[in-house]
């Protein structure tokens, strides 16, 4: 018996029916997980021209990233952008400025973003994107790759609570 979830049990009683279900689901993972979302390309321009229209370049939002990287690179922090450059970021827990330009490096600005999706997209490296139906901009982004080690490695990148600055 093999189990997928609360919904869905197959009941295998030969080893040639095993093959068969594990061909199958090979199969399936290789059809609907090629390209994450045929129409991500297509998506992700459609938000980033909504973006771009409504002229926002001066914002704060909520950064966090999960990943099998380093813990100081995982530490949640408010980032500021003024005139779509990151100026700042303070880490939440404890209030003091990231100083570090490795860690300072990986924030950007919703612009950036985009075109950092559009590239990835464009390697055809999976990634899945959840936009924003207020703004349109990404509020959640999760890549998979395979890493140097030949292992499947992700990076999930979530933007909250974006505050517009007028």
């Amino acid at each position: 018996m093999l189990k997928f979830g609360h919904e869905c049990t197959l009941l295998v009683s030969t080893l040639d029916e095993m093959a068969r279900v594990v061909f199958i689901l090979l199969i399936f993972c290789l059809i609907t997980s090629c390209n994450t979302d045929a129409l991500g390309p297509l998506r992700t321009l459609q938000y980033k021209t909504r973006w771009q229209a409504q002229h926002i370049n001066a914002y704060d939002y909520t950064f966090r990233l999960y990943c099998n990287c380093p813990e100081e690179m995982m530490r949640p922090a408010r980032v500021l952008v003024r005139n779509d450059i990151v100026t700042a970021a303070r880490y939440l827990d404890t209030g003091e400025f990231v100083r570090d330009p490795q860690v300072f490096a990986r924030y950007v600005s919703i612009t950036d973003l985009f075109d950092d999706i559009e590239t990835t997209l464009e390697q055809g490296i999976p990634v899945k994107v959840r936009y924003s139906s207020h703004l349109g901009n990404p509020e959640q982004v999760v890549l998979g790759f395979v890493n140097t080690t030949s292992q499947t490695d992700y990076w999930r990148l979530h933007i909250d609570n974006l505050l517009v600055i007028h």
